[in-house]
């Protein structure tokens, strides 16, 4: 038999008043989530593949790896990159980094301003691939147009009590979410 004593009331009443102005002061400050890069890697994975037309070319980005910076946004992601036009198709694998962006209003963690970098061909499935590979070359070191990282609107938001975040944002190579 359970024995209760005034000691045991008084920590449930401790107990309770802490869970009472828990509940009432969450409308109010914010919930800090941190996920590691293996996280937001197995999140980004399905946003992908994306396809973009590019310079007369439709570019399909597949199999990403995140890779969060230490400070200032910085990501970059290497990607295995088909270049398709009705000639045929390259393969390549490169880097792409830019800088995070949470656009709240559509939902979106976008990879603004990217740059395609270290680009290494894989597979060259056309004829004559000359001019084409020297237009995949050409992208590297130029601005791409903006690369989804995550959509909201296609995942779950359990994760975050159903809530949208407030700002995202890159620091110590984790993405620091405020709900």
């Amino acid at each position: 038999m359970t024995k209760i004593t005034l000691s045991s009331i008084y920590t449930l009443g401790k107990l309770l008043t802490l869970l009472g102005l828990f509940l009432t002061s969450t409308t109010t400050s914010a919930f800090i989530f941190k996920l590691s890069e293996k996280d937001v890697d197995m999140m980004a994975k399905a946003s992908f593949p994306q396809s973009q037309l590019y310079e007369g070319m439709i570019l399909t980005f597949s199999d990403p790896e995140v890779d969060l910076g230490m400070a200032n946004n910085d990501v970059s992601m290497i990607v295995t990159m088909k270049a398709e036009k009705t000639e045929g198709t390259i393969v390549a694998r490169g880097r792409i980094s830019g800088q995070l962006a949470w656009r709240r209003a559509k939902k979106e963690l976008q990879i603004e301003k990217p740059i395609l970098s270290d680009l290494k061909i894989l597979e060259d499935n056309m004829t004559n691939s000359k001019g084409m590979l020297d237009g995949v070359k050409a992208i590297q070191g130029k601005v791409l147009p903006v690369i989804l990282l995550l959509d909201l609107d296609e995942m779950e938001l359990g994760i975050f009590a159903n809530q949208l975040p407030k700002k995202m944002a890159v620091r110590d190579e984790q993405l620091i979410i405020e709900i």
